[in-house]
């Protein structure tokens, strides 16, 4: 789910067509545990979906919101400095434990999956700078989150 270059920009598509007017909601912000420091990690693409209430009437409302790749993202990124084999855990803001995957971004795509076991990810052993993507999937949305390690 990846769209063109650009600024992210939420869309609201309500089911019934008609535009609700209301504040647009969006995923919680994520937060990478790492040597016991909280760093918040830059957003990317997420689709969000809510229920509102317009004209008496239950609606679904669809926020699309589309920005650069983790690639493009991780370009004005400062890396975090990590020791070899060290774990990352995934938290975000608003307490949620959405599904997540993580996968390392090689040259202009997405690479191998990293393993990940209780929202512990396993960063690469490798020297040098890696770009991650961390995927997360709510029941009503799912965002992309970078992150820019340096071993």
């Amino acid at each position: 789910m990846f769209c063109l270059r650009g600024t992210p920009v939420g869309v609201e598509y309500p089911v019934d067509g008609e535009t609700t007017g209301r504040e647009i909601d969006s995923p919680p912000r994520a937060i990478i545990e790492v040597n016991n420091d909280n760093v918040v990690i830059s957003s990317g693409n997420y689709q969000w979906e809510r229920k509102e209430s317009y004209n008496n009437e239950d609606i679904g409302v669809a926020v699309i919101a589309c920005g650069a790749a983790p690639i493009e993202i991780a370009e004005k990124m400062e890396p975090i400095k990590v020791p070899k084999a060290t774990k990352a855990t995934v938290k975000f803001t608003d307490d949620s434990q959405p599904q997540i995957n993580a996968y390392l971004w090689e040259e202009n795509k997405r690479g191998n999956e990293l393993p990940l076991n209780n929202n512990q990810i396993t960063l690469p052993t490798e020297t040098g700078r890696h770009i991650i993507e961390i995927l997360a999937k709510w029941p009503n949305g799912e965002a992309s989150y970078t992150l820019v390690i340096e071993i």
